[in-house]
């Protein structure tokens, strides 16, 4: 998908299967494109509409000229609900951080594992777990806490020693809320219990 800026207005253009998103906004005199609808509400528009796949429009200031229709063949990344999407933003008309729930839910009605706490991996496996926690009634915890100036996506960096380092470096153990207890970590829709 592809934002565009000309002297001619904006061009938006959502790639050919609908796999990244590009959302269209209005307020009183304005339009606007954008990947991520959570950049909307502090700017004070509304969400339009979702491009469709391989749809391409024009943006002015006089509004929105469609230059190609949409296809009928979407398929958008599931892991934008998953894992990489920003819990404020929704896709599809589907929240981010509400999708992450439900799937912790769906989670915790197919399980049955004896655990005391239910924890995420932050970010995105925190939403699964809360679902998880609360749909089995276990108390959440966070047993492990973001070290922060560190990389935000440990798969962000270009070589694989780095991805490595990133990923051990940025989870701290809080052992207090870890010694003796049954843990199950949700880390993007996935459990692993331990103990």
């Amino acid at each position: 998908s592809v934002l565009l800026l000309t002297d001619h207005g904006i061009y938006a253009s959502r790639d050919r299967l609908g796999r990244t998103p590009v959302v269209i906004g209005r307020k009183e005199g304005a339009i606007a494109a954008t990947f991520e609808t959570c950049a909307f509400p502090n700017l004070g528009y509304e969400v339009d509409r979702d491009l469709g796949p391989g749809e391409i429009v024009r943006l002015t200031p006089e509004g929105m000229e469609q230059l190609s229709p949409p296809g009928d063949q979407m398929q958008i990344c599931a892991f934008l609900w998953i894992y990489y999407g920003f819990p404020a933003s929704s896709y599809e008309g589907i929240n981010v951080e509400v999708a992450r729930y439900r799937c912790g839910a769906a989670l915790a009605r197919a399980d049955d594992m004896q655990i005391d706490i239910v924890a995420g991996v932050p970010d995105s496996g925190v939403g699964h777990a809360i679902g998880y926690a609360s749909e089995a009634r276990i108390p959440y915890g966070r047993p492990f806490v973001k070290y922060t100036p560190t990389w935000s996506r440990s798969f962000m960096p270009q070589e694989q020693r780095v991805r490595d380092l990133v990923a051990q470096m940025k989870l701290i153990p809080i052992r207090e809320q870890i010694a003796g207890k049954r843990l199950l970590f949700c880390e993007d829709s996935i459990v692993r219990g331990t103990q």
